[in-house]
């Protein structure tokens, strides 16, 4: 009883935070591991059953929530009415701040679902990460947001990150400045953040509580498999809309700043679609010449190589 283990376990534990899963997940691994050390020594005459601490990778749509394209239009549509509503009487101050409120969540889905960036990303960004960018070859003007090393994930490095609809997020940005402007004209500058606190102006707000409350209010929480919507739900509308529009892979890959096998191991089932489009282009050709003969399908793979 004299031993610094148990006198770590009869400790009162203080910390008031709850237990995270990275602790969990690492001294599950742990544990593992001294359990088959033992076994193999002889110590134990079999290994306890426990749950396998490495995480397995399913596809998004089996562990979290996903929009398909009625429901993403939907809370979109459920946003822009609740934003033209009338005000209540006598609750005219009170809906104002609601209406701001709103107009910063709609800026919040439209820039996740639009470009693909991390929740955490978007809620360090400052105003002067965001710019219009003219193409000189196309002439045309997309929106650009440009991440430091210290906003990307474990600070893999600065990456710049392009959005899917030109310069229609930038000018939905222009409107959430606009609306910041007309309320407290101090909230805007370079280094001010594009989703503040409207209490805490130098914070950043916790829009994943706000969004998931939302999505609670109309009744979008839960997806058609019963998996619970969450403000990643919104990057993996953009992966798998990009990845069904047949843009290559390490596009998607790089733009979201993940890798090849992410991708491949989350969204294998939009990745199976795009490419049996691809592979599938001649298929009517192959069902007009098929013929009665012994192999057609044979036939018609060595039809078109060259004569040597």
């Amino acid at each position: 009883d004299t031993t610094p283990l148990a006198a770590a376990a009869g400790r009162e534990v203080t910390n008031k935070r709850p237990y995270s899963k990275t602790a969990a997940h690492r001294e599950a691994i742990i544990l593992r591991q001294i359990f088959r050390f033992a076994f193999e020594r002889g110590y134990l005459g079999s290994i306890p059953t426990i749950r396998t601490p490495t995480r397995v990778n399913e596809p998004s749509s089996r562990t979290r929530g996903i929009f398909t394209i009625p429901q993403y239009k939907s809370l979109i549509a459920t946003i822009a009415h609740r934003i033209r509503a009338a005000p209540d009487e006598g609750k005219a101050r009170y809906h104002l701040m609601k209406v701001r409120r709103l107009q910063r969540l709609r800026y919040w889905v439209l820039l996740l679902s639009g470009s693909g960036i991390r929740v955490n990303e978007a809620k360090q960004l400052t105003q002067k990460q965001i710019r219009l960018v003219p193409d000189r070859q196309s002439g045309l003007s997309y929106t650009q947001i440009d991440l430091t090393k210290e906003q990307s994930k474990q600070q893999r490095g600065a990456r710049t990150i392009l959005t899917w609809d030109y310069h229609n997020n930038y000018d939905y940005y222009q409107r959430w400045l606009a609306v910041l402007s007309s309320w407290r004209p101090e909230l805007i500058g370079p280094d001010k953040l594009v989703f503040p606190s409207f209490r805490q102006f130098e914070k950043p707000f916790d829009q994943m509580s706000a969004f998931r409350l939302f999505l609670k209010s109309c009744d979008l929480h839960i997806d058609d498999n019963g998996n619970a919507r969450t403000s990643y739900s919104l990057r993996s509308f953009y992966i798998s809309r990009r990845l069904e529009a047949g843009v290559p892979l390490y596009v998607v890959a790089t733009n979201c700043g993940t890798s090849y096998d992410q991708i491949y191991k989350h969204y294998a089932a939009s990745l199976t679609w795009t490419m049996r489009k691809h592979l599938t282009k001649n298929h009517t050709a192959w069902e007009q010449k098929q013929t009665d003969t012994e192999h057609p399908r044979e036939r018609e793979l060595f039809d078109d190589l060259p004569e040597y």
